[in-house]
C-alpha cells in the first residue's frame, strides 16, 4: 500500500500572509484582474526582481486571479520560493481554470505535500498540455528553490496520469530524491494504457535513477525513431513545439 494517504495537507493555507500588491508584481496581477491581453504569456522567472518576492502569499492572490482569467495561457514562476502553501494556491487554479495550457513550477519549494495538491488537482483539469514539476538545475545558487519531490511524490503524479486526459508533456527533472522505484512507478502508470495524451516524460538529471533503468524504461516505448532529446516517451510528430522556457534544465 502506497503511503500517500499519510501526506498532510494544509488546503487553507491559513498561515499564508496577506501581502501588499504594490510593486511590479502587484501592477501586474490587478492587470490580469482586469483581463490585460498583454499576459497571455507570463514570465515571473525570480520574479524578486521586479519588486516583490513571489512567495506563498502573493502566489495565492496570483492563482486566484488567474482562476478566472481568459487571458494567461503560459505561466512561467519558475526559480521562487512558493512552498507547499503556494502549491496549494496552485492547485486551486488549476481547478478552475481552463484556460492555461502551460504552467512552469520547476524549483518553487515544493514538497510532496505540494505535489499531492497539484496531483490531484490535475486528475479533473483537461486544459493544461505541459507540467515542469522538476527543478531548473542542481546548481548551488539554486538549491533554495529545490523542490524536494521525493518516490512519495512521483507515485502521486503517477496516479495523475492515470487520471488526467490532457497533458503532453510531463517534466521531473533534476529531482535527485526520485530513485528506480519512483521512475518505476512513472513508467508503470503510462503503461497502463489508461492515459492516452501524455507524449513525453523527463526525468533527466534525477540522479536516484540509474542510467540502467532509464535505458530500461525507454525500452518498447517506440513506435518509430521520434523521440524528444531526454524523453523517455516517443514523442508525437504532429505535436507543436513546446515552449523552451518551460523545459530549461
Amino acid at each position: 500500500m502506497h503511503t500517500e494517504a499519510a501526506i498532510v495537507v494544509n488546503e487553507k493555507a491559513e498561515n499564508i500572509r496577506s501581502p501588499s500588491l504594490s510593486g511590479g508584481l502587484g501592477r501586474v496581477i490587478q492587470e490580469i484582474q482586469v483581463g490585460h491581453p498583454k499576459h497571455e504569456e507570463l514570465e515571473l522567472y525570480r520574479a524578486y526582481k521586479v519588486g516583490n518576492p513571489l512567495d506563498a502569499g502573493m502566489a495565492q492572490i496570483l492563482s486566484s486571479a488567474i482562476q478566472t482569467s481568459r487571458v494567461v495561457r503560459i505561466l512561467d514562476m519558475h526559480c521562487n520560493i512558493i512552498g507547499d502553501d503556494g502549491a496549494t494556491a496552485v492547485a486551486a487554479m488549476l481547478k478552475k481554470n481552463r484556460t492555461l495550457t502551460s504552467l512552469n513550477v520547476a524549483s518553487c519549494g515544493f514538497g510532496d505535500i505540494g505535489v499531492f495538491q497539484l496531483g490531484e488537482a490535475l486528475k479533473k483539469n483537461k486544459s493544461l498540455k505541459i507540467l515542469n514539476i522538476g527543478n531548473h538545475s542542481l546548481k548551488k545558487e539554486d538549491v533554495q528553490f529545490r523542490n524536494t519531490m521525493t518516490d512519495r511524490g512521483a507515485r502521486v503524479m503517477a496516479d495523475c496520469i492515470k487520471e488526467n486526459v490532457g497533458l503532453k508533456k510531463l517534466m521531473m527533472s533534476n529531482l535527485p530524491r526520485i530513485t528506480n522505484d519512483g521512475a518505476n512507478s512513472l513508467m508503470n502508470a503510462v503503461r497502463s494504457g489508461h492515459n492516452r495524451t501524455l507524449t513525453d516524460l523527463y526525468l533527466e538529471n534525477s540522479t536516484g535513477v540509474t542510467a540502467e533503468k532509464r535505458d530500461q524504461l525507454r525500452q518498447g516505448n517506440s513506435k518509430s525513431d521520434k523521440f524528444e532529446e531526454g524523453s523517455l516517451l516517443t514523442a508525437s510528430s504532429d505535436e507543436p513545439e513546446a515552449d523552451a522556457r518551460l523545459f530549461q534544465h
